[in-house]
């Protein structure tokens, strides 16, 4: 998958879920990231608690601006992803969950 972004050039986003797993009550997160890959990792952190497959990946494409998550091959569910523009209105944009240890 290929990045809009430059090499170490993180920007920010709004990831607005439709669902994860089974959790159709999910709020927008918002994460900080170089490239597609790592806002993948960070979306997949933030998600891994509403599943309960072991076998996980998440997809992110930028250009359209949608994802998704796959549970063993299965639809885990989908989500928007938005660049924001100007100042993150956040100051955590690690994409830990609230009450993750840090």
């Amino acid at each position: 998958m290929t990045a809009l972004t430059t090499p170490n050039a993180e920007l920010a986003y709004t990831v607005t879920f439709e669902r994860i797993g089974r959790n159709h009550f999910v709020p927008a997160q918002e994460f900080k990231a170089a490239d597609a890959d790592e806002l993948a990792e960070l979306i997949y952190r933030f998600g891994q608690h509403y599943l309960g497959s072991r076998e996980v990946e998440v997809f992110v494409d930028l250009e359209q601006g949608t994802g998704w998550f796959s549970c063993g091959g299965r639809n885990g569910g989908r989500f928007e992803v938005a660049e924001i523009v100007g100042p993150c209105p956040t100051e955590d944009h690690s994409g830990a969950a609230a009450g993750d240890a840090q």
